[in-house]
């Protein structure tokens, strides 16, 4: 469950900013694990976050969702969990509207190669770029650092049940 959650931390700050505080609730069962909280940024925006993992059947194909709140729309980005780089979709719903499947604003390619082999590749040919040319990279240990030190205060505000600040 902390791999959904750190990379969750990592797209909110990238996207939003810097979190300033959470206010999370923990569960487990047999059957599942859930984290729902609200995470409050520098910028005076929230973010509410669900994460739920659980026994998967084999006829369920385990899909994982950002989903964006704005105003008049929503987005979400889509990606099969057996193919984490190369199958995606960025779908953009109308609020008020009933349309359930969405305009797609960008997919992947349908790639039937195995999955692993292209994020691997993209990997190296990153952090050799950023090696040869100097280049800070994103993201990087101080990043997974903060990442941690916010599971940490996920933990302790859900079993105080308040609000914790980050800093």
């Amino acid at each position: 469950m902390f791999n959904y959650i750190c990379h969750a931390i990592y797209y909110l700050e990238e996207l939003f900013g810097g979190i300033n505080s959470i206010k999370t609730n923990m569960s487990f069962n047999k059957k599942f694990k859930n984290l729902k909280g609200e995470f409050f940024f520098k910028n005076n925006l929230s973010a509410k976050i669900n994460i739920k993992v659980g026994l998967i059947k084999k006829t369920v194909q385990p899909i994982h969702q950002l989903k964006i709140l704005s105003n008049k729309k929503i987005y979400t980005l889509e990606t099969k969990l057996n193919s984490l780089v190369d199958k995606f979709k960025l779908k953009e719903f109308d609020k008020y509207s009933n349309d359930k499947l969405g305009k797609i604003l960008s997919k992947s390619k349908n790639d039937k190669s195995d999955f692993r082999i292209n994020p691997t590749f993209l990997n190296s040919k990153k952090f050799s770029t950023w090696i040869l040319k100097n280049k800070k990279q994103k993201p990087n240990f101080l990043d997974a650092r903060d990442i941690h030190i916010i599971l940490n205060k996920i933990l302790l505000s859900s079993k105080k049940r308040r609000k914790i600040y980050i800093n």
